[in-house]
């Protein structure tokens, strides 16, 4: 069969290449049994897979006391058909057959191809710099490489097609990082069986190490991940992926002669259920961010473990690839609201944990314990109080909702049509009298629209958390209005996010009235 070329894929793509594997360090060009035909696949569902005709050797196999000895290895090296030369990394046993036709299968966690080096096992794999494409990134820079211009000459039309790299961006600096951007083109031409020219642009965050050390095969997923979710969170709702993840190492030619070798990584993509091809709908362009982008960046890539990084995770897990079931989006998004109030607010207790346990939990217990009740009622009614000390689900999204962007997320998502418009009727009643009554009656408004939506969501959450029959009276169980209160859920998130990574309230307001939220509007 033809054999795909991996330096032309980009992450996801399906691919089928066919070339000759061994394993580094026990491969002798004396002996071909050390080298084996095969292919590497990927397709989507069954992930990368190596299938080779035959089995590697390998001694520790052969001098291993278990009858089900670990046929993994670190790394697999192959050269395809197309001349490249290839390094699978983490290379799982997945099964094979003994004998006169015998073969093996593997699963492959990473793969990296270049026309200049293989990465070594038991070898840092790091690099110089790297260069990194996403979908959309273009349009969310919003500067054009490729202009078209159309006029008609005398009835005939002619057009002018100019292509133009644009001049480097200005960097910025994200912790030990420096990232640049850049706009350019790529021609490709063939002459069989027609004549045919095809350019296309391409965007590209060039990152490299302010420190001169090399970018580690850790960190690359992590500023990956990062420029991901940052993107993605400004371009709210389309998901943003990886396209094109290139890596940049010095080699050595000839024994003393170096130069760069760039080297390109492909995986499974995980979580992939939504597709991020549409255009137009950009909520946040890098003009809109440009003079707080940096700032925003080192939040979302620099994000400490125990604090707003578990946040992001668990936003942007059910951003990516979102539960078929509405009552599972929804309670994903109640997750991502507590967890952000835990982590952000600067008191999220009515009483200190040590305070609560050493003089007011053996109070409440005594009562519970003397009583005589149903063990699991009395085991129940124990854990509840043991958290007693916490603010309640009602408590965050309260606090929450006393931010500028909560006050503007309810006047324009939770209050109907008529709401708005009996306000607007009681505002301009009020026009002659002083400003601070307005506001005052605004913010009784507000007040009204807060508790209304706050006793939905907690009674909703406590069904599908309880399914508590006096829950289930108040609580949103139709499947159409569920989606719409998750959805507004999630739209709330988004700007809190937003304020956390510093973009500032006047821009959030502004695209909280974008025409592709009006759906939400009213409802």
């Amino acid at each position: 069969m033809p054999s795909d070329k991996l330096l032309m894929k980009r992450i996801g793509q399906e691919f089928a290449c066919v070339g000759e594997w061994w394993v580094p360090g026990v491969h002798d060009p004396t002996n071909p049994k050390r080298m084996h035909t095969g292919t590497l696949t990927f397709a989507r569902g069954k992930g990368i897979v190596l299938d080779v005709m035959g089995q590697f050797e390998n001694k520790e196999l052969s001098e291993s006391p278990s009858p089900f000895p670990d046929r993994s290895y670190e790394m697999i090296w192959g050269k395809s058909a197309e001349g490249e030369l290839i390094t699978l990394h983490n290379c799982q046993w997945a099964g094979g057959s003994i004998g006169s036709n015998s073969s093996a299968s593997y699963s492959i966690r990473e793969v990296f191809a270049s026309t200049d080096i293989w990465f070594a096992p038991h070898e840092e794999i790091a690099f110089k710099f790297l260069d990194l494409e996403f979908t959309l990134l273009d349009e969310w820079i919003g500067e054009y490489a490729i202009r078209r211009h159309t006029e008609f000459v005398d009835g005939k039309m002619k057009v002018d097609i100019t292509a133009e790299a644009i001049d480097k961006l200005p960097s910025i600096t994200v912790g030990d990082y420096v990232i640049s951007t850049y706009v350019g083109v790529g021609v490709q031409g063939t002459r069989v069986p027609t004549r045919k020219e095809t350019v296309e642009q391409a965007a590209v965050f060039h990152i490299e190490s302010r420190a001169s050390t090399e970018i580690s095969l850790d960190e690359v997923h992590e500023l990956t991940r990062g420029l991901q979710n940052f993107l993605s969170l400004l371009m709210y709702d389309e998901p943003i992926y990886p396209l094109v993840i290139n890596g940049a190492l010095t080699v050595t030619v000839d024994g003393d002669r170096a130069r760069t070798a760039i080297a390109r990584l492909l995986y499974e993509p995980i979580g992939t259920k939504k597709t991020s091809d549409r255009l137009g709908n950009i909520l946040f362009s890098l003009k809109d961010v440009e003079d707080v982008w940096e700032d925003a960046l080192r939040e979302m890539i620099m994000a400490e473990e125990d604090k707003l990084k578990l946040v992001f995770n668990q936003f942007f897990a059910e951003h990516y690839s979102p539960s078929p079931f509405v009552e599972d989006r929804f309670m994903a998004t109640m997750r991502t609201i507590e967890a952000f109030h835990r982590r952000t607010c600067t008191k999220d207790f009515y009483m200190e944990k040590t305070e609560y346990q050493t003089e007011l939990l053996g109070k409440l217990l005594k009562p519970v314990t003397g009583a005589h009740l149903d063990s699991s009622f009395n085991d129940s009614l124990k854990n509840r109080l043991e958290y007693g000390y916490q603010y309640s689900l009602r408590k965050r999204l309260n606090e929450l909702l006393d931010s500028p962007n909560g006050e503007e997320f309810l006047t324009l998502f939770v209050a109907s049509d008529e709401e708005k418009e009996n306000l607007k009727m009681e505002m301009q009643a009020l026009e002659t009298e002083i400003e601070q009554k307005k506001e005052q009656k605004r913010q009784q408004w507000i007040k009204k629209q807060r508790e209304t939506f706050v006793e939905t969501t907690v009674k909703t959450r406590n069904w599908y958390t309880h399914f508590d029959v006096d829950d289930k009276l108040r609580a949103m169980t139709d499947a159409p209005e569920l989606e719409f209160l998750n959805r507004k859920l999630r739209l709330f998130t988004a700007a809190l996010l937003l304020g956390y990574v510093h973009v500032p309230l006047d821009k959030v307001r502004s695209k909280f009235q974008h025409s592709k939220f009006s759906y939400l509007a009213g409802n």
